[in-house]
C-alpha cells in the first residue's frame, strides 16, 4: 500500500484543513514546524485505516491510496469509512490488526516509554518461542523447578545450632548431678544458720524494748512542768484573735458610712418636693406624648399659612398674566371655560395648516417666464408630436411587393383548400404543410405593407393640425425637428406645472389666514367673558388658557389651606390647656408663665426628673435599714466568736498575755509529744514481737539496751551467710525440677535428628530442581534456536547495525506468560532493562522491535506505510548513520513508504550528511506557515574521532596514545579495551578501531552476525573468537577467590545494615581495607565498630557472599589462569589453528593491562562495583 494524497478536510485541532500530495515511493521527509499538522497526518490515516476507531468532534478526511489490487480511495465521515474503487463503493484491502497500527507510527512519546504495543508483541513472541508451552512458569518463583540461592543453608544452619546446644545441655547436666550431691551438706548448714539468725531478731527486739522503755521515762518527766490545758490549744489563737478584731474594726467604719448614707438619702428626697406622693411614669408618659401632638399640630398650622402665602402668590402673579389688575376680578365660569377649549383645537389645527403652506410656498417659487402658456395645453402639443412621431411611413413597395400583395390575400383560401382535399386520402406529408405556411406568412406580410402605407401619412397630417398655434414650432416636420421640439415642450410643461402649484398653494394660504383671523376673534370675545384681557389671548392661545387653569387651582388650594389652618389651631388649643392643667395640678408651670410648647416640654421633664429622684431616695432609705440590719448582726456574730476563742483556750476573756505565753510554750510540748507517740510505738512493736519470748520481756523491762544489742550481735555472727545458702539450695533445687519437666537432652537430640532429616528433604528438592531446570533449559533452548521468530531476528539485526554493534537484543519471557526486552551491553557484558539504558538506545531498540514485528505480521496483508515522527532527535552522529541507512535499505529493499517527520527545517541537510537524500514535503509551504531557520554551523554533525596511526609506536606507546584504559577484573570482559587484546597486532587493532569498535563486548556482537565477513577474512573472524573465548577463560579465573570490593554504595544496599546506624563505621572501615570484604569482616569480629554485634556480623557474611561480595576460595594465581585460557582454547589448539605459544603470549597481554597496586586500584574497584550493580552504562 502506498498513500499518494491524503486530504484533511476536518479533524480536531486542524483549522483550516489541507492536503498533502504528491508522495513518491521509498523515503520521503515530511518537515514542518510545530503545531503544523505533522502528528495529525499520523491521527489521520490512523483514523482512515481503523474505522472503530473513536474520533471527538467533526472529521472529514479523504486519501488516495495504490494497493496491490489498484488504487483506491477511503473517505471517512464522523465515524463512518467508506472504499472506493473507480469510483463505487468497494470492500476495504485486508490489512493488519488495529492493535499493530501504532508500530506504523513510532513518535518520540512512544519510543521513550513502551507501552500496550509493546506488551502485545512480547505476549505473541513469548507463545511463539514456547512452541505452546508455558516454560518460564516451571522455573519462575513458587514454580515446581525454582530454586533459591541459598537453598538448604537454613536448614545446615539449624543442623548445626542444634548439635551445639546438645553439647551445652550436656554439660550442664554433668554440673547438676555435682550440685545435687552437695544439696544435704548445705541444708544442714542452712536450719544452724537460720536458728541463730532468729535469736539475734529477738535479742535486737528486746534491746530496742529497752532503749524505748528508757526514753519515755524521761519525756514523761519534761511534759510534767507544763500546764494542764496545753492540749487544748491549736496554735493558730493569736491569728484569729486579730482577725476577729480587724474584722469588728471595719463592721465600726461600715456603720459611719451606713449614717452619711441614710443623711444624703434624706437630703435627696427633700430637694425633690414631692415629700408625699408623685406622678406615675405612665401619666408622664402620656403627657408627653400630648406635648408630641400639640407640636405636630403647630408645625403643621405654620405650614398651612405657608401654603397660603404661596397660594395668595401664585394668584396674583396669573392675574398679571391674564392682563387683570386684582385677582378678585377673574371670574371663572366651568362653562365658559369648556368651550374656550373646544374652540382651541381647530384654531391651532388652522396655525399648523398656515405654517405649511407657508414653508411650501417658499420651497414652490414662481418661474420667471413672461409668456408661459397653460399646462393643459403644452401637455396637448407634447401628446401629438407623440402621435406623429409613433406614425412613421413605411418604404412604399415596388412590383413584387404588390404582386405579392395580391398573392397574400389568395394565399390562405388555397391553403385551406388544399388541406381539405388531402384530408380524405391521408396523404398529408410534413415538408407540404411546411411549406404551405410559410408562403402564407411571407404573402401576408408583403400584403400588410402596401396596405399600411396610406393610413401612415393620414396619422401624421391628423396630428399636425391639432397642435396648438401659441406653442413653439418644429423648423421642420421631420424626425429630428420633430424631437427637439418635443424636448422644449417637456421643459415647458414642468414650468407651467410649478406655476399652477404655486397659485393653488397661494389662494389656499388666503384662505386659511381668514380662518385663523375668525377663530382669534371668536377666542377673544370669550376671554372678556372670563374676566381676562383679549388681546393677550390673542398672542398666545394656549398659554392663556393654561393660566386660567392654573389660576384655578391656585384658588381651590388657598381655600383647602385655610381650611386646614382653622383646624389645626382647634386642636392644639385644647392640648395645650390639658397639658396646663396637669403641670398646675402638681405645682411645675414654667417659672414665667409661658405656654410655649418648649417650654411646656421643659416642665414636663423636670417633673419626671424629680419624680425619678424622690424613687431613688425612698429605694436609698430602704438600703440602709437593710444595711443597719446586717452590720448588728455581724458584730454580734465577731464578739461571740471572741469569747468562744478564749474559753476553749481554758482562760477568761480577754486574758491576751496569758494565751501568747502558752502559744510560744506550745512547739516544745508539742514536740515532747510527738516523741513519746513514737517511742511508745516503737515499744508496742517490740512487745509483739516477743510475744512467745517471756523470759526476753522481763530482761527488756530490768536489762539495758546495750547489753541486749552486745548479744544479738554475738548470734549475728554464728548465724553466717544464711540468705546466700538458702539462694544456692532453691536454684539447685529449681534447675532439678527443670530438668526433670523439660528433659532438655533428649529434646536437643529430636532436634537433631529433624534438622538432619530437613536438611536430606532439601538436598532431595534441590537435586530434584537441578534436573528439571537442566531439562527446561534445554527444552528452551531447543525451542529458542529451532523456533526463533523471524521479527526477532530482524530485530535484533536492526539492532545491531543501529548502536555499532554494541548492544544485542535479549528477549526474557516470565511467569506470567509475557515477555521484556533487555540490550545486552557488549562492552559491560551484561543486559540492561529499558529504564537502564539511555533515551535514544531505548528508541532505537524499540524502533527496531516494533518495525521488525509488524513487518513479519502483515505477511497476506497490505503493507502500511511506515512513519517515524522524530525519532531520530535525540541520536548521535553514527547511530543517526545508521538508522537513516536502515530506513533507506528498509524502503528500497521492501518497496514500502517511509515518511520521516521532522520539526527541523535543515532535517534534509542532516540526511544528506550520511549521503541520502530523500524527496522532501514542506507542510509550512503547504499550509502557507510562517518559521525560523537553522544556520548550517548549528546543523553540522560533529566530526567522527579518528585513531592514531600505529607506525613509529611501540606497543606501549600506541595503548598509551589510543587512551587504553588498565583492565578492570571485576567488569565484565566486554569493557576491556581491544588494546590488551591485539597489542601485538596493531596495524589489525588500527583497522578495527577505525572501524568505530574500541572494545570486545561490541566486536564480539559483531562476530556473531553476519556482518562480520564485511570487515574481517574468514580466518581473522576465527584468530578473534579464539582470542575472545581466551580473554573470557582469564577473567573468570581471576575473580576466583576475589569478591568484588565494597564500597559506601553496596553498604547501603546490604540488607543486614541497611537502616542501622553503625553503618557509616562500617563504609569508613571498608575505605581503610580497601573495599576487601574477607578484611572488613575479620576487623568487625575483632571489634573494630563498637556495638556491631556477632549475629548481624553472620548476617552481613552471608548477604556478602550471595552477592558475590565475599568468595571464599583461595585466590586464583598466574598458573591457574594460564591453565583455564588453555582449556578453553582447547578445541582450536587441537585443530591447529592456534599454538600453546600464542595463548601463553595472549595470557601475558592480559596479565600486563591490570593496573599496578597505588595507581588508581581503588578507583577501578568502585567503577567495577557500579557496573556491575547496572547503575552506569559503559563508555562507547
Amino acid at each position: 500500500m502506498r498513500l499518494r494524497r491524503i486530504q484533511i478536510l476536518r479533524l480536531p485541532g486542524i483549522d483550516p484543513g489541507f492536503t498533502v500530495e504528491g508522495m513518491g515511493d521509498g523515503l520521503q521527509l515530511i518537515v514542518g514546524p510545530n503545531a503544523s499538522g505533522k502528528s495529525s497526518l499520523i491521527r489521520a490515516l490512523h483514523a482512515l485505516l481503523e474505522p472503530g476507531r473513536r474520533m471527538t468532534g467533526t472529521v472529514h478526511l479523504e486519501a488516495d491510496i495504490d494497493t496491490a489490487t489498484g488504487p483506491m480511495q477511503v473517505v471517512r465521515i464522523g465515524d463512518r469509512v467508506t472504499w472506493y474503487r473507480d469510483g463505487a463503493p468497494a470492500d476495504p484491502p485486508a490489512l493488519p490488526p488495529p492493535h499493530l497500527l501504532d508500530c506504523y507510527a513510532l513518535q518520540v512519546e512512544g519510543l521513550t516509554d513502551p507501552g500496550a504495543t509493546d506488551a502485545e508483541i512480547g505476549r505473541a513472541l513469548v507463545r511463539e518461542l514456547a512452541g505452546g508451552y508455558d516454560l518460564a512458569a516451571l522455573t519462575a518463583q513458587r514454580g515446581p523447578f525454582h530454586i533459591k540461592r541459598n537453598h538448604g543453608e537454613t536448614e545446615a544452619r539449624t543442623l548445626e545450632q542444634a548439635r551445639s546446644q546438645w553439647r551445652e545441655r550436656r554439660q550442664e547436666h554433668e554440673a547438676l548431678i555435682a550440685d545435687e550431691q552437695r544439696l544435704a551438706d548445705l541444708e544442714t548448714a542452712y536450719r544452724a544458720a537460720e536458728q541463730a539468725r532468729h535469736e539475734a531478731e529477738q535479742l535486737r527486739q528486746a534491746a530496742e524494748l529497752a532503749a524505748a522503755r528508757a526514753e519515755l521515762e524521761q519525756i514523761d518527766d519534761r511534759l510534767a512542768h507544763f500546764p494542764a490545758e496545753m492540749n487544748r490549744l491549736h496554735g493558730d489563737e493569736l491569728q484569729r484573735l486579730e482577725q476577729e478584731e480587724a474584722a469588728l474594726a471595719r463592721l465600726r467604719t461600715e456603720q459611719e458610712k451606713l449614717a452619711e448614707a441614710e443623711r444624703a438619702a434624706t437630703r435627696q428626697l427633700t430637694e425633690t418636693r414631692l415629700p408625699e406622693a408623685a406622678p406615675d411614669a405612665e401619666t408622664l408618659q402620656r403627657h408627653r406624648q400630648l406635648l408630641r401632638e400639640l407640636s405636630e399640630r403647630e408645625r403643621e398650622c405654620r405650614q398651612a399659612e405657608e401654603d397660603i402665602a404661596a397660594a395668595r402668590q401664585r394668584q396674583q402673579e396669573l392675574a398679571e398674566a391674564l392682563g387683570v389688575p386684582e385677582p378678585a376680578a377673574v371670574r371663572i365660569d366651568p362653562t365658559a371655560l369648556r368651550t374656550l377649549e373646544e374652540q382651541l383645537e381647530p384654531y391651532q389645527r388652522a396655525e399648523a395648516e398656515l405654517t405649511a403652506l407657508d414653508r411650501e410656498l417658499a420651497r414652490l417659487s414662481d418661474p420667471d417666464h413672461p409668456r408661459l402658456p397653460r399646462a393643459e395645453t403644452v401637455r396637448t402639443g407634447r401628446r401629438e408630436l407623440i402621435h406623429w412621431l409613433s406614425a412613421r411611413k413605411p418604404p412604399r413597395p415596388g412590383i413584387l411587393g404588390g404582386t405579392a400583395g395580391v398573392l397574400g390575400m389568395a394565399a390562405p383560401p388555397t391553403l385551406v383548400g388544399t388541406l381539405l382535399w388531402l384530408e380524405p386520402q391521408w396523404q398529408w406529408h410534413p415538408g407540404w404543410v411546411a411549406a404551405g405556411l410559410g408562403a402564407t406568412a411571407a404573402l401576408s406580410y408583403a400584403a400588410s405593407t402596401v396596405l399600411r402605407a396610406p393610413q401612415a401619412d393620414a396619422l401624421r397630417d391628423a396630428a399636425r393640425r391639432r397642435y396648438p398655434t401659441e406653442l413653439p414650432q418644429p423648423s421642420a416636420w421631420e424626425h429630428d425637428p420633430v424631437g427637439t421640439c418635443l424636448e422644449q415642450l417637456d421643459t415647458l410643461l414642468h414650468a407651467a406645472e410649478r406655476r399652477e402649484q404655486h397659485s393653488q398653494r397661494a389662494a389656499e394660504q388666503q384662505r386659511c389666514k381668514r380662518e385663523l383671523q375668525r377663530l382669534r376673534e371668536d377666542l377673544s370675545r370669550r376671554a372678556r367673558q372670563l374676566g381676562g384681557d383679549g388681546n393677550r389671548l390673542a398672542a398666545s392661545t394656549l398659554h392663556y388658557l393654561q393660566s386660567l387653569r392654573d389660576w384655578n387651582q391656585a384658588a381651590a388650594e388657598r381655600a383647602e389651606a385655610e381650611a386646614r389652618r382653622e383646624a389645626r389651631q382647634g386642636e392644639a388649643e385644647r392640648l395645650r390647656t390639658e397639658v396646663s392643667g396637669f403641670l398646675t395640678s402638681w405645682h411645675s408651670l414654667p417659672p414665667d408663665g409661658s405656654d410655649d410648647v418648649e417650654a411646656l416640654i421643659a416642665a414636663v421633664d423636670g417633673l419626671a426628673n424629680r419624680a425619678q429622684q424622690r424613687t431613688e431616695a425612698l429605694r436609698q432609705h430602704q438600703d440602709v435599714e437593710r444595711w443597719r440590719a446586717d452590720l448588728l448582726r455581724q458584730v454580734d456574730e465577731r464578739r461571740a466568736a471572741i469569747e468562744q476563742l478564749f474559753a476553749r483556750a481554758g482562760l477568761p476573756d480577754g486574758d491576751r498575755d496569758t494565751l501568747r505565753q502558752r502559744l510560744e510554750q506550745r512547739p516544745d510540748w508539742q514536740q515532747l509529744q510527738e516523741h513519746r507517740h513514737q517511742w511508745q510505738a516503737e515499744a508496742q512493736a517490740a512487745r509483739r514481737a516477743l510475744a512467745d519470748a517471756n523470759e526476753l520481756l522481763q530482761r527488756a523491762e530490768q536489762t539495758s539496751a546495750e547489753t541486749l544489742h552486745a548479744e544479738a550481735s554475738d548470734r549475728l555472727a554464728r548465724a553466717g551467710d544464711a540468705q546466700q545458702i538458702s539462694e544456692t539450695i532453691g536454684s539447685i533445687r529449681q534447675r532439678i525440677h527443670y530438668v526433670q519437666q523439660t528433659r532438655p537432652l533428649e529434646h536437643t537430640r529430636a532436634e537433631i535428628q529433624q534438622a538432619g532429616d530437613a536438611l536430606a528433604e532439601r538436598l532431595d528438592e534441590a537435586l530434584i530442581a537441578c534436573a528439571g531446570r537442566w531439562l527446561v533449559d534445554d527444552v528452551r533452548q531447543e525451542h529458542t534456536s529451532e523456533r526463533r521468530p523471524d521479527a526477532l531476528r530482524r530485530a535484533e539485526g536492526w539492532l545491531h547495525r543501529f548502536t555499532d554493534y554494541r548492544y544485542t537484543l535479549r528477549f526474557l519471557p516470565d511467569a506470567e506468560g509475557n515477555g521484556r526486552f533487555l540490550a545486552h551491553d557488549q562492552h559491560a557484558g551484561a543486559d540492561r532493562s529499558l529504564a537502564e539504558l539511555s533515551t535514544g538506545t531505548r528508541m532505537q531498540l524499540l524502533l527496531a522491535v516494533r518495525v521488525a514485528f509488524a513487518l513479519e505480521a502483515e505477511r497476506g496483508r497490505e503493507p502500511l506505510p511506515l512513519f517515524l515522527d522524530e525519532a531520530l532527535t535525540t541520536t548521535d552522529r553514527e547511530r543517526f548513520s545508521a538508522v537513516a541507512e536502515a530506513l533507506a535499505t528498509l524502503a528500497e529493499e521492501d518497496r514500502r513508504q517511509v515518511f520521516y517527520l521532522s520539526a527541523q527545517a535543515a532535517e534534509p541537510q542532516l540526511w544528506h550528511q550520511v549521503g541520502i537524500d530523500p524527496p522532501v514535503i514542506d507542510l509550512a509551504e503547504v499550509r502557507r506557515l510562517a518559521r525560523g531557520s537553522a544556520s548550517a554551523e548549528g546543523l553540522a554533525l560533529p566530526p567522527r574521532p579518528t585513531p592514531a596511526e600505529p607506525q613509529d609506536h611501540t606497543a606501549a606507546s600506541y595503548g598509551a596514545a589510543i587512551g587504553a584504559p588498565w583492565i578492570d577484573p571485576w567488569q565484565d570482559i566486554g569493557q576491556v579495551h581491544l588494546f590488551h587484546l591485539l597489542r601485538d597486532d596493531l596495524e589489525r587493532l588500527h583497522r578495527i578501531l577505525n572501524a568505530g569498535f574500541e572494545y570486545l563486548g561490541p566486536l564480539r556482537g559483531l562476530l556473531s552476525s553476519d556482518a562480520a565477513r564485511t570487515l574481517f577474512t574468514e580466518e581473522e573472524a576465527n584468530d578473534l573468537r579464539v582470542r575472545l573465548v581466551v580473554a573470557e577463560a582469564w577473567q573468570e579465573a581471576y575473580t576466583i577467590g576475589r569478591g568484588f570490593p565494597i564500597d559506601r554504595a553496596t553498604l547501603a544496599a546490604a540488607t543486614p545494615i541497611a537502616g542501622s546506624t553503625l553503618r557509616d563505621d562500617v563504609a569508613q572501615l571498608a575505605e581503610t581495607h580497601g573495599g576487601d570484604a574477607a578484611a572488613i569482616l575479620e576487623a568487625l569480629q575483632n571489634k573494630a565498630v563498637s556495638g556491631f554485634r556477632t549475629r548481624k556480623i553472620g548476617e552481613l557474611r552471608d548477604w556478602l557472599e550471595q552477592h558475590g561480595y565475599l568468595d571464599p576460595r583461595p585466590p586464583s594465581r598466574r598458573e591457574d589462569r594460564l591453565q583455564r585460557a588453555l582449556v578453553a582454547a582447547g578445541g582450536a589448539i587441537h585443530e591447529g589453528t592456534v599454538t600453546t605459544s600464542q595463548v601463553r603470549g595472549w595470557v601475558d597481554q592480559l596479565e600486563a593491562g591490570l593496573a599496578p597496586e597505588g595507581d588508581g586500584a581503588a578507583a577501578t574497584r568502585a567503577l567495577a562495583t557500579s557496573t556491575q550493580r547496572g547503575t552506569a552504562e559503559a563508555p562507547s
